[in-house]
């Protein structure tokens, strides 16, 4: 009796362990959200914005980019836009959910060692529709 008991003990304290590490694993792919086509194709227009154009614009790079690296820097999806236009694809996706081109943006956190290449990216689209 002591064994079945013993036996019972060890299935529970596994079946414990199973939920628990199934709950953490689905919880970790629910807050790792995939970046879509549109926002990857977004994304490569500010960092070529970024690389090719506002980088030759700043004196001294290194230190100033070291103080905005934590906030980063923040570009208006309608300045993006003018630089260079999104596909058909992606600008029929922002079109038709009402996305403000002016209130979305993609912010640049420049890395060291601050050159025009190492930087963090994070996108905010401002839409009235579901995207």
């Amino acid at each position: 009796m002591k064994s079945f008991k013993s036996l019972l003990i060890i299935i529970a304290i596994f079946i414990v362990i199973a939920i628990t590490v199934g709950i953490v694993i689905i919880g970790n792919k629910a807050s790792t959200k995939q970046q879509t086509a549109y926002e990857i194709e977004i994304i490569n227009i500010a960092k070529d914005y970024y690389s090719n154009y506002y980088y030759g614009l700043i004196n001294d790079p290194v230190v100033a980019l070291q103080e905005v690296s934590d906030t980063g820097i923040i570009f208006p999806l309608d300045t993006l836009t003018a630089y260079k236009e999104l596909t058909a694809k992606t600008k029929k996706i922002l079109d038709g959910a009402k996305c403000d081109y002016t209130a979305s943006r993609v912010i640049i956190h420049p890395e060291s060692p601050f050159d025009a290449n190492s930087m963090s990216t994070e996108v905010f689209l401002d839409c009235e529709g579901d995207i």
